[in-house]
């Protein structure tokens, strides 16, 4: 009687929730929301990925000695990089994907017209402040990226698609309180460029850079007025200008990683809209599975439990591939190799001879480097050294045995030579 009764009450509730439109459109909209946070979860981890992966290529202006922040191209290795990473028979193998340096990354064009205002032969110091400011924290930005994502490379991709996006919520959150220590120590230690003029008056090359000292009385002055101001100033923009600074670089930043494009084995474009695709289709199983167990519980929730039990069935079916749709058949890549090194692609400036306009002493320094211009216009280039004058010494008078004697000998003539040479480099 028992038996019977649950399975009248169980038809009972079905058919009232077949006939309450409302239960039916409250499963649809909670599973609806459901497939979408899956989706975004995918999207935003496989952002976080493809940018692990840019990193480890090193194309992203990490160096200030290098361009875009100066005219020294540098020379950056290309690598593969491991992508689609799956365990077949117990061995780790991937797709491989390359990121060419001609690839421009979004943020190339920002540092450009900044470099363009450094180099231009108009430039002052006034400008250059500020492009020295925004240069400095833009590199120490990808710097911190670079190697936040070196990290992040080494684990799991599955890791890093579930956990990734979270993660780099919380470092770019720490990141733009660094930012606003670092803005602020730029701030002041980049005053230096006050002190100095540019003496290029042709309109052709680049900037000339000479100190201002205390000989020009006016435009001494005026630097000192300038610094002054501008650490007054520096109150008001520590919470206003230094803020919107500092989260619009981190963005900048972020959307750098999405902008370049790499090619495959098969030399093929592989942008960020194919790794979001590839986590989609090759995770499939993962992803059938959170939506099978979420499409249960909801049934249950919503529909009542005769309806949940029917889908626990059907799901059931479709998992063993009773029912032949293989929804739940896991995609292998193709051209799948032994995984490579997850080091970063080495990178190194092309000239030695950095083109940089760049002073690293403070403005503090300035002032005392004023009096020592100063003071080295008077006095002399150079100070008169006495000539040393070496007189040969025989050792005919002294008996010792013949190779000893020609050893000493030969010494001997080697350290007067020297020291001819070294009064001939003091006497000029």
């Amino acid at each position: 009687m028992s038996t019977n009764t649950n399975i009248n009450n169980t038809e009972t509730e079905m058919k009232n929730n077949v006939q309450d439109p409302t239960k039916i459109l409250k499963f649809f909209k909670s599973f609806a929301l459901i497939i979408l946070n899956i989706l975004l979860a995918i999207v935003f981890g496989s952002l976080i990925i493809y940018s692990c992966k840019v990193a480890q290529s090193n194309i992203l202006p990490t160096d200030i000695k290098c361009y875009p922040y100066t005219n020294s191209i540098p020379n950056i290795k290309e690598i593969d990089i491991n992508i689609n990473i799956k365990k077949v028979h117990d061995t780790l193998l991937s797709n491989k994907i390359k990121f060419p340096y001609e690839t421009k990354p979004f943020i190339n064009s920002i540092l450009n017209f900044l470099l363009k205002c450094k180099m231009n032969p108009h430039s002052n110091g006034f400008e250059n402040y500020f492009v020295s400011i925004l240069q400095s924290i833009i590199a120490f930005d990808f710097k911190a990226y670079n190697s936040y994502y070196g990290i992040l490379n080494e684990m799991p991709e599955i890791v890093t698609l579930i956990f990734g996006p979270i993660i780099t919520i919380l470092f770019s959150s720490i990141l733009s309180l660094v930012n606003l220590v670092y803005l602020s120590l730029l701030w002041f230690t980049n005053l230096s460029w006050f002190f100095k003029k540019n003496e290029n008056h042709s309109g052709e090359g680049e900037p000339k850079w000479e100190s201002i000292t205390m000989l020009e009385p006016i435009n001494f002055l005026i630097s000192i007025a300038l610094v002054i101001l501008f650490i007054c100033l520096f109150w008001v923009s520590f919470f206003t200008v230094i803020p919107f600074v500092s989260t619009l670089i981190i963005f900048l930043c972020l959307i750098s990683y999405f902008t370049v494009s790499a090619i495959d084995s098969e030399n093929v474009k592989y942008n960020i809209l194919n790794c979001i695709k590839d986590n989609i289709k090759y995770r499939k199983k993962g992803i059938m599975i959170l939506l099978s167990l979420s499409c249960i519980f909801l049934t249950f929730v919503h529909l009542g439990t005769g309806f949940g039990i029917v889908s626990l069935l059907t799901i059931l079916l479709l998992y063993f591939n009773i029912i032949p749709l293989s929804l739940f058949k896991s995609n292998i890549p193709t051209n799948l190799t032994e995984i490579v090194s997850f080091k970063e692609a080495y990178k190194k400036c092309s000239n030695d001879k950095i083109v940089s306009t760049k002073n690293s002493r403070n403005f503090i320094s300035k002032i005392i480097g004023g009096l020592e211009n100063s003071v080295s216009k008077i006095l002399p280039d150079s100070i008169p050294v006495p000539e040393i004058k070496i007189q040969n010494v025989k050792l005919s008078n002294i008996k010792l045995p013949k190779a000893i004697s020609d050893n000493v000998i030969q010494s001997q003539d080697t350290l007067i030579n020297n020291l001819n040479g070294l009064n001939k480099a003091l006497s000029k």
